[in-house]
């Protein structure tokens, strides 16, 4: 009877672990699309810059 309580309260351990775990990866997911997002809109701005400059005027004759 010792072993199997042994046995559960690892079990139980580990299943504690698996579900931190899942959690913690969960939080860095959402970090990284956080910052892609970030890096979409700068790249919205660079493209809205780079769309302004009138390329004709700075060509070298």
């Amino acid at each position: 009877m010792t072993w199997i309580v042994v046995f559960g309260v690892l079990a139980l351990a580990g299943a504690v672990a698996v579900v931190g775990y899942a959690v913690w990866l969960a939080q860095r997911v959402g970090d990284v699309l956080a910052e892609v997002d970030v890096v979409a809109a700068r790249f919205r701005e660079l493209r809205h810059m780079l769309g302004r400059v009138q390329w004709a005027t700075l060509r070298r004759h």
